[in-house]
């Protein structure tokens, strides 16, 4: 299944200074797909790929990172990693 990307603009009021704007989007997007993979909208090697990550463990972390475990991937998603593989 192909996704089709969808861009959202918004913006936010947020009591930080010290941050950039880059860094506070490179996390947003983080989070959003870590979120999307945790909810099963995403596979793990979507995600990654999305994410430009070569690793998977590198993945994993980053789910660590925001609260997020690795065991959440559903049956739909695991079969549909396996079928991709072969």
């Amino acid at each position: 299944m192909e996704h089709i990307m969808k861009s959202i603009d918004f913006s936010l009021e947020l009591p930080v200074e010290d941050v950039s704007q880059e860094e506070l989007k490179t996390n947003f997007k983080e989070w959003v797909t870590c979120k999307l993979y945790h909810d099963g909208k995403m596979t793990s090697k979507e995600a990654s790929e999305y994410l430009n990550i070569d690793d998977r463990r590198i993945f994993e972390d980053l789910l660590g990172k925001y609260g997020f475990s690795i065991l959440r991937d559903t049956k739909e998603n695991i079969d549909r990693i396996l079928k991709a593989s072969f």
